[in-house]
């Protein structure tokens, strides 16, 4: 302002004078008053760091006035909408000097975190650190929170998580205003501290009148379903700036606390904007069908539909709607994409025939099957059809849960694509571990059952023998993890705990205990997924090839598909050593008890690491 205030200024005493001096008809055109304005905002700047370079000429150790003149030189030319300074080159210069003239000093260093990014960041934060530990007594409370507050926003930025909430206590201990940060706020959301995360929100502090905290606050109260939080966060905002309320937002909020007819005329605003209009539909749309009427639900249904084909086109939305309002007329858009749904659905069925066949083939063409392995078999490829049937059918349920990704992936495009996360992930990995369950176990009778029990073995032999493999097991791939990963330079997170190899995607586990607690992930994961994988893959899949190629190969094959279900390159190995080493058992045994056992342990001791990382 006080730079405006100058050329403004300028330009008075310019059109004074103009003025006395010289007779006119009319004033100047508009491109001389722009260009005298461009030359006395050029002037001013100038004068300025004129007056910056005399004072520091006179005071060289003055190094307030060095930053002051580094943060006029970053403000004074600035263009928001641009984003860009045109001073840029002249800044950077400054402030390299700066800080190679005082490389430890706290005031320089907490200014240049202002403005740093990247890997210049991630040296300065390091080097702020270093100097902090050597000389504590040089740093004040306020600029050693700044240090830590900047480290744990890097760390955060990187989903470093449990780094970032280290840091940022370590913040809060010497700058207690930070518990009011949003920072601190999203820290504790992802460690699922919910109350404390709506009493750091709720402070005063961070109750001001800058919209955009006030609206990332509010998102973060929408986002752990504090609706009563959020609502008197929105209603702050429309005080200050109707215009700034994300509609969608405020839509969500007032159907979280019931204000159903509210939250539908904010749904309903918020298809009248001009961009995404399909998701704003369809938003209304899915509100309808939980609290609305019958007429609403099929016009906003049809609104949604009239976007074209890609919305619904295996009319799963309208399968949801007949389950609501079962009366409903069809239309032949609806049933073609019922249509289209079982066509998948038989696709799926059908895709198997691409490598049970072969296996079919090559053991009739080249009679390669050992005459001592003849005898009565359990399963056949019919089995292993039905199995990898099912493994499609399962994983093809699972995308129910979040339509638009499946939508996105029959019309081959990427519009409104959401991702599986949170409550839905849960959904997804429960949907899939149950349906893939019921499929699998749908291939024994009371004939196969007996596979389960060994005949020669005891109880306590079938145990130590499990549990002699998984102690194997876990100190081969431990090795593998850490040399490997040393080797190849690779960051996975399965390198810092062995433990946790086999529990399945990791993501997918804390979704399912986030979702439906712990304990349903011990049963599901823990007891049930090694009880039907082990009747999948050392049961049908070792079975019905044995039948066809060698023993060995067929030993090979369960343990490769085993490896590749997984979906991990580099625990690929890891995952096929366990296959082998169950599979050892189920030929030792003759039975898959010992392999559900050395299964069994192995997930549950996964589940118990996760689960105490995520209570650390």
């Amino acid at each position: 302002m006080k730079l405006h205030n100058c050329i403004l200024f300028v330009l008075l005493i310019n059109y004074v004078v103009w003025g006395q001096n010289k007779a006119i008809d009319s004033l100047p055109s508009h491109q001389d008053f722009l260009k005298v304005l461009d030359n006395s905002d050029q002037k001013v700047y100038d004068d300025i760091l004129q007056q910056y370079a005399t004072h520091l000429a006179k005071h060289p150790d003055d190094l307030h006035t060095r930053i002051e003149r580094c943060k006029f030189v970053q403000y004074a030319q600035y263009d928001d909408y641009e984003d860009y300074n045109p001073n840029q080159a002249y800044f950077d210069s400054l402030t390299n000097k700066l800080l190679h003239d005082y490389p430890t000093h706290p005031e320089v260093l907490v200014y240049h975190t202002s403005f740093s990014w990247g890997t210049q960041l991630d040296s300065l934060l390091a080097n702020a650190s270093d100097a902090i530990k050597a000389a504590p007594t040089a740093w004040s409370a306020t600029q050693q929170g700044v240090i830590y507050y900047e480290m744990a926003s890097n760390y955060y930025n990187d989903e470093k998580y449990r780094l970032a909430w280290q840091f940022i206590e370590k913040a809060i201990q010497y700058d207690p205003s930070y518990k009011t940060s949003l920072l601190y706020a999203k820290v504790l959301i992802h460690f699922k501290q919910h109350q404390k995360a709506i009493q750091c929100l709720a402070q005063k502090d961070i109750c001001s009148s800058d919209i955009w905290e006030l609206s990332q606050k509010a998102r973060l109260l929408l986002d752990i379903n504090a609706y009563s939080d959020a609502l008197d966060t929105y209603q702050t905002i429309t005080t200050i700036d109707p215009t700034y309320v994300n509609t969608a937002e405020l839509a969500k909020t007032l159907e979280g606390v019931g204000e159903y007819a509210s939250a539908r005329t904010y749904f309903v605003k918020d298809t009248v904007r001009t961009w995404n209009k399909e998701q704003a539909t369809l938003s209304l749309f899915l509100h309808d069908l939980a609290h609305q009427n019958q007429q609403y639900c099929v016009e906003s249904y049809t609104a949604y539909r009239d976007h074209g084909y890609h919305t619904d086109p295996l009319a799963i939305y309208r399968l949801q709607l007949l389950f609501k309002h079962p009366l409903l007329e069809w239309k032949i858009r609806d049933v073609l994409g019922i249509c289209t749904l079982l066509l998948i659905i038989g696709l799926l069925i059908c895709i198997p025939s691409i490598w049970v066949l072969p296996i079919y083939f090559i053991g009739h063409k080249w009679n390669i099957i050992q005459k001592t392995t003849a005898k009565k078999w359990t399963w056949g490829l019919k089995s292993f059809w039905w199995i990898s049937s099912g493994y499609l059918i399962a994983s093809f349920a699972a995308l129910l849960v979040a339509p638009l990704v499946l939508n996105s992936w029959i019309t081959w495009t990427a519009t409104n694509v959401e991702e599986i996360t949170g409550s839905k992930l849960g959904q997804s990995t429960l949907l899939f571990i149950i349906v893939f369950a019921v499929w699998s176990f749908a291939v024994l009778s009371k004939k196969t059952i007996a596979v389960f029990f060994p005949k020669d073995w005891s109880l306590s032999k079938n145990i130590l023998v499990a549990i002699k493999y998984f102690i194997v097991f876990k100190i081969i791939s431990f090795l593998y993890i850490r040399i490997g990963g040393y080797y190849f330079g690779i960051e996975h997170k399965a390198i810092t705990n062995c433990f946790t190899t086999l529990a399945a995607s990791r993501e997918d586990i804390i979704a399912l205990v986030d979702t439906y607690g712990i304990l349903s992930a011990y049963l599901l994961v823990g007891i049930l997924v090694p009880i039907y994988e082990e009747l999948i893959f050392r049961g049908v899949i070792f079975d019905a090839t044995k039948r066809y190629i060698y023993a060995r190969w067929a030993m090979v094959l369960q343990s490769f598909l085993f490896a590749i279900i997984h979906g991990d390159l580099f625990l690929c190995p890891v995952f096929f050593l366990f296959g082998i080493l169950s599979g050892q058992l189920r030929k030792n045994s003759d039975s898959l008890l010992p392999g559900i056992i050395f299964h069994t342990v192995n997930n549950l001791l996964a589940l118990l690491v996760i689960d105490m990382q995520q209570h650390l």
